[in-house]
């Protein structure tokens, strides 16, 4: 990779947004807003701040279409980041230091590279005069969740309870995995007994077929790229239940290709050319599904 690259403006946006602190507990998000808004101004998009729950703040910048009567197109990603523990970094990892072409960030996967992804695609879009039927807003939320805990390691307890946190793939029924939990309380004795912090329905997977014309489109843009696609059940969660869950088609897209996965892990990486490529890959899909008859 050649040192050009590294001084891409690209990057240097990437570098100079991973270096803002937005991690767990306890953000701040001042600084996080206003580095975004000035990305909205630079893209003369108007942006907009909603915070349905005090101090977890959603920004939203709007690319108004040719047609906004029709369904329009979001692309979402999240500010925050999760904890990190300094010394098992060998960078550190608020500094965005670039290493033989390779950036060592947290965030730099999960998943501020994408937000930024999404913003220089929509600069070189504006650069070429791309015009977009549909309006296509870019979402920034919080979804990492924080955990808090204590430890008293010399009192007997009066009882043990134990959480699991438990993600059901889509192929199995809840009913039956719930009464299967409910057979091992029963099972395990007296006083054991089950109960939800939180309980999510089953939302159905968006459809990957051609009876989906966002699908058709989405991997028609691949296909002119000339990138396979894989379709995997992502394990962990993400804001596309919520979005589905109301009826909303939702695809999940990582351009982040032949990377080892470290997310949540010490010396969260992402290799520059890599970084790169994904902004080339959005500038080819967004129109690709923004321009869906």
């Amino acid at each position: 990779m050649s040192t050009d690259q590294e001084k891409d403006p690209a990057v240097v946006n990437l570098q100079n947004y991973l270096r803002i602190r937005t991690v767990h507990p306890n953000i701040n998000y001042d600084e996080c807003l206003n580095y975004l808004r000035a990305q909205a101004s630079e893209l003369g998009l108007p942006v907009q701040v909603v915070e349905a729950v005090p101090k977890k703040p959603v920004l939203v910048m709007t690319w108004e279409g040719l047609d906004p009567g029709l369904p329009s197109i979001l692309l979402n990603s999240h500010m925050d980041v999760v904890p990190v523990f300094e010394k098992s970094w060998t960078y550190p990892p608020f500094e965005a230091r670039i290493v033989d072409g390779v950036i060592y960030a947290r965030g730099v996967q999960d998943m501020k590279s994408v937000g930024i992804m999404y913003i220089e695609a929509l600069k070189r879009l504006k650069n070429k005069g791309t015009r977009l039927n549909r309006t296509v807003h870019l979402s920034f939320d919080e979804l990492c969740e924080k955990a808090e805990g204590g430890i008293q390691n010399n009192v007997v307890p009066e009882k043990l309870s134990v959480s699991f946190d438990i993600r059901i793939a889509t192929s199995v029924n809840l009913q039956e995995f719930e009464d299967m939990i409910k057979r091992w309380c029963t099972e395990a004795g007296e006083g054991v007994y089950y109960t939800f912090d939180q309980k999510d329905p089953y939302v159905a997977p968006t459809k990957t077929d051609d009876s989906n014309p966002y699908w058709a489109a989405f991997k028609g843009a691949f296909d002119k790229l000339k990138l396979p696609i894989k379709i995997r059940t992502f394990p962990g969660g993400t804001d596309s239940r919520f979005i589905r869950e109301v009826g909303i088609p939702a695809l999940g897209l990582s351009p982040i290709t032949r990377t080892p996965l470290e997310l949540h892990q010490h010396n969260e990486s992402l290799r520059v050319e890599t970084f790169l490529h994904g902004i080339t890959v959005y500038e080819s899909l967004i129109p690709a599904i923004a321009n869906l008859n």
